[in-house]
């Protein structure tokens, strides 16, 4: 078996940090919320809001546009319908991507199903789920709104604005 000298064990031990340094600020970068102003604060108010199913005032963080399109209790009627067999837990900004002056936001999402308890009571179950969600976002004279918020939405709602 061939010694290994100090200089390949020196470039060697180079190129494993210039690659654990790059994979360092490649997640940075991946996860680039950061960039844009405000964004991070109204996202993570809105998913606050949702998982405690505070529609009338999730709704508030929806586009103008959005609202034009769908009326606030039509809006509450499909998220109470599409949240009724799982709770929210908590949630993770993964990162945003630019597209037609809208930012599309991956988010994770965990939560538990619903269950039925003793005497048919609706409880929270113990096992926990992921699921990965895109979100869609607008900035709007200065303030972050949602287009989209889970791709349940473009089922509830019946349109699409996922910036394929």
């Amino acid at each position: 078996m061939e010694k290994v000298t100090p200089a390949v064990q020196a470039t060697v031990f180079i190129l494993a940090s210039a690659v654990i340094a790059g994979g360092v600020m490649a997640a940075h970068w991946f996860n680039n919320v950061d960039r844009y102003p405000g964004l991070e604060e109204r996202i993570n108010q809105y998913y606050e809001l949702e998982r405690q199913n505070k529609w009338s005032k999730a709704y508030a963080y929806f586009a103008p546009d959005f609202k034009t399109k769908i009326s606030q209790q039509f809006f509450i009627s499909k998220k109470q319908k599409s949240t009724s067999d799982w709770k929210l837990t908590s949630f993770e900004i993964q990162h945003a991507t630019k597209k037609d002056g809208k930012l599309k936001v991956k988010m994770e999402l965990t939560g538990s199903p619903y269950t039925s308890g003793k005497n048919n009571k609706t409880t929270v179950s113990n096992k926990k789920t992921k699921r990965i969600v895109w979100s869609i976002w607008e900035n709007v004279n200065g303030n972050w709104y949602a287009w989209q918020t889970s791709s349940r939405d473009i089922k509830s709602f019946n349109y699409d604005v996922s910036l394929n």
